[in-house]
């Protein structure tokens, strides 16, 4: 797999991401069609049910669950 450079525009899921500050983590990539504003319904990244707190740089897919 490879790092992919976020510029936004992707399907909402979850993925390994990498930040600014070279913090690499599993976040979900959502949106809430639901908010009452513009700035709610937004796409964004959440870590552990929050808004992330780091801006997001790079992106990869979640590896497939092994097969035993």
């Amino acid at each position: 797999m490879e790092w992919i450079k976020f510029a936004g525009g992707i399907d909402e899921g979850t993925y390994i991401v990498c930040t600014e500050n070279k913090i690499v983590t599993e976040m979900k990539y959502i949106s809430n069609k639901y908010a009452k504003t513009n700035r709610g319904r937004a796409p964004r990244w959440e870590w552990h049910g929050r808004v992330s707190p780091w801006k997001v740089t790079h992106f990869m897919e979640m590896p497939s669950p092994p097969s035993d």
